[in-house]
């Protein structure tokens, strides 16, 4: 599942995310705007967050669009 996906599946904003992940809004917004990949460690804190609903190998490696 793409990070807006589960986002939008959950109802929630990034500000929370961020804030369950320690990371900036800035940093989710990119990650989400696609301006920026988050590296492994970052990626694995995300997939954490999202109970493995969001796989870290798919914000490393996110499929062309």
């Amino acid at each position: 599942m793409k990070l807006r996906e589960y986002l939008n599946s959950k109802n929630m904003r990034q500000r929370k995310l961020a804030l369950r992940t320690n990371f900036t809004d800035a940093f989710i917004s990119q990650i989400l705007s696609g301006t920026r990949r988050p590296s492994p460690s970052s990626a694995k804190i995300i997939e954490k967050a999202t109970d493995g609903a969001v796989s870290a190998l798919e914000l490393l490696y996110p499929e062309s669009e």
